[in-house]
């Protein structure tokens, strides 16, 4: 192989280039370029969105703030202009009276979703009643087990 060093200091380092080179000694701290870059922050703005104020200056219930809070002003604002139709039910004053259910409701929903899907999949109601157990923290007796149907 020809080699165009001249026999001095590169001869050491080994043939090759980039990682192909032979075993060196690299640089004890690295090239000291990026000693000037500060961590990325990708956390969210923690200043409160003006517009929250102007909520609750207007007098939406705190319910309804907290809600705007957490998913955030513009998506509230969109999902108010969504529920606010002409034929959504008002009271008497105009305020909308949109009938939302529990929550809890919505999670009782799924765990029976849950218990068919095991059911389905041909689990002994012991079984079931162990998945209940491991994944809701929640014991159900047989009979509750065989009134979900």
């Amino acid at each position: 192989m020809d080699s165009r060093s001249s026999g001095g200091e590169m001869d050491k380092v080994g043939l090759g280039v980039g990682g192909r080179q032979g075993v060196g000694v690299g640089a004890a701290r690295g090239g000291g370029y990026l000693e000037n870059c500060t961590p990325a922050n990708f956390s969210r703005n923690t200043l409160p969105d003006p517009r929250l104020e102007e909520l609750a200056r207007l007098g939406l219930q705190r319910e309804w703030l907290a809600v705007a809070e957490l998913l955030g002003v513009d998506a509230f604002l969109a999902a108010w202009r969504v529920l606010d139709t002409p034929d959504a039910p008002r009271d008497d004053s105009g305020t909308l009276t949109l009938p939302l259910r529990r929550y809890s409701q919505w999670l009782r929903w799924q765990r029976n979703q849950h218990i068919r899907a095991l059911r389905a999949a041909g689990l002994r109601p012991s079984e079931v009643r162990e998945r209940l157990k491991e994944n809701y923290g929640e014991e159900l007796s047989a009979s509750q087990l065989r009134r979900i149907r």
